[in-house]
């Protein structure tokens, strides 16, 4: 069997945990406690619809989204019925099954080459925190997810229709589809349990700044062969994208800051602004470098069609960039940035 047809065989596989999953829930009368579960169970099945037969270079990181959220659902403890407490640990069990046949997913993805989205800070390796006390920040990362939903649902409405060339319907369409799933999945995570993964929130704000950035660059080159509307589009997603991940990076930077040092709250720098990014390019465009503790958050700058940057040096010290984008600006020298190490992207 191919590695293909072994990842195939993996995704079939989640389906059978899901549907009897789903016959242990119809036991139950109470919705108020089986809902997180349900909430996985269809996102479990939307991912199998996707992936089964065409799985795509996102399946990794769909998948360790899903694995995230299975283990923060919380089972209760305190059940008294006895007939209950078997269809739970029924249900628990089929959850467990799921969570197997999701790491088989996974190594299959893995012999292929396909990885999650790479996390640029190794604490977050397995960052699970409260989510009590981070009330206000996730109303602000659950605000951002619904500006960019609706700036997504609104640009590209009929970017996939009929009579849309074909190639931009297959563009459109996966884009589309890749942003619905990455919002679904972070919007699960803040909704499903006590408990909030930072390292999923990291895959998927940075599957979702790659996947906006191959767009824009895939769009304009193929210059007068894409619509005026779908180059719009394009471009209005940068802004909405840009502050989802300057509120993500600010979140896990404070969580970071306060595990690192609880009982020292005097010391700690000042707060990063949630517009933080938005700041740092208004200063780098000024001739101004960040803010030092600013340095840690800044994996990522966008100054396409920013005619008046010409110099680099506001960079040199972003020791934590990883993509610079200066396409239609008025930068010739590039030397500033060579000691930038973290630097993958360049464009």
């Amino acid at each position: 069997m191919s590695p293909r047809s072994r990842l195939i065989a993996a995704v079939a596989a989640t389906l059978k945990p899901v549907a009897r999953a789903e016959d242990c829930l119809r036991w139950f009368n109470e919705p108020e406690w089986p809902e997180p579960v349900q909430w996985v169970l269809a996102a479990a099945r939307e991912l199998h619809t996707i992936h089964q037969a065409d799985p795509d270079a996102n399946i990794a990181n769909d998948y360790a989204n899903l694995g995230g959220l299975l283990i923060q659902i919380v089972w209760p403890d305190d059940i008294q019925d006895e007939e209950r407490d078997g269809r739970v640990a029924d249900l628990a069990a089929q959850i467990g099954l799921l969570q197997i046949a999701i790491t088989a997913v996974m190594k299959s993805a893995y012999d292929m080459g396909l990885r999650p989205a790479q996390i640029d800070i190794p604490q977050l390796d397995s960052a699970v925190v409260e989510k009590a006390g981070r009330e206000r920040e996730l109303r602000g990362i659950e605000g951002r997810l619904d500006a960019l939903e609706r700036v997504l649902n609104e640009r590209f409405a009929g970017e996939a229709g009929d009579n849309r060339p074909r190639t931009q319907v297959l563009i459109v369409t996966r884009y589309v589809a890749l942003m619905a799933r990455s919002i679904r999945a972070m919007r699960g995570a803040l909704r499903v349990g006590p408990l909030l993964d930072l390292a999923l929130f990291e895959r998927a704000t940075l599957a979702m700044a790659q996947a906006t950035r191959d767009l824009i660059g895939t769009v304009r080159a193929a210059a007068s062969k894409a619509s005026e509307s779908l180059k719009s589009a394009a471009d209005a997603m940068k802004q909405p994208v840009r502050k989802l991940v300057g509120g993500i990076r600010t979140l896990v930077r404070r969580v970071l800051r306060q595990e690192a040092a609880p009982d020292l709250p005097e010391q700690a720098p000042p707060p990063i602004p949630e517009d933080m990014l938005d700041q740092a390019r208004a200063m780098i465009l000024a001739g101004q470098a960040p803010p030092a503790h600013w340095t840690p958050a800044i994996i990522e700058l966008d100054f396409d069609g920013e005619e008046n940057l010409t110099s680099l040096a506001p960079v040199a010290g972003l020791t934590a960039l990883q993509t610079l984008t200066l396409a239609n600006t008025g930068v010739s020298d590039l030397a500033p940035v060579a000691g930038l190490t973290a630097l993958q992207t360049l464009s």
